[in-house]
């Protein structure tokens, strides 16, 4: 978690990463938002809410409000990951750098984001604008250039 949210800030500028942003929402909101959109969509399984995110609200971890998250927290800062949610994750099998993450979810949202358009639910603009207001990144995925990004990453040139 702290890594995908260091390789937002880190690479996409974004001010806060996604896991940390969804602790500030609270996760019974974002969850609720999850919900809503999985079944808006026609339940693609693609987008159904993760069972770590359903756990944790059925757990009482809703983020900053209960000082449990996906992140523990001491007043208003960060103290470490929620043990309670990383047992829940898969072991990584190599760890990966900022610039690596950032391709991997750049590239998941675009791919969705094209899909959008594609079933003619929404366009380029709305969605680079719903990308910035809900997820706070600074820009939306029709102006990101992977390209520069996939240069600086030795391991994806070569499985490109």
């Amino acid at each position: 978690m702290r890594d995908i949210d260091t390789a937002c800030r880190e690479v996409a500028h974004a001010p806060i990463g996604p896991f940390a942003l969804a602790d500030l929402i609270g996760l019974d909101v974002s969850l609720s938002a999850a919900n809503s959109i999985y079944e808006a969509l026609g339940k693609p399984n693609r987008l159904k809410p993760s069972e770590l995110h359903q756990k944790l609200v059925q757990a009482g971890a809703l983020g900053r409000k209960t000082g449990r998250g996906f992140y523990v927290y001491r007043g208003r800062r960060i103290v470490s990951e929620n043990p309670k949610a990383t047992e829940m994750l898969p072991t990584p099998q190599r760890n990966l750098s900022s610039q690596e993450i950032w391709l991997c979810l750049a590239q998941a949202i675009l791919q969705e984001a094209q899909l959008l358009i594609q079933d003619k639910i929404s366009d380029p603009q709305t969605i680079n604008t719903a990308v910035k207001l809900g997820a706070n990144f600074p820009n939306g995925p029709f102006d990101w250039n992977l390209a520069d990004i996939k240069k600086t990453v030795p391991s994806i040139q070569a499985k490109t």
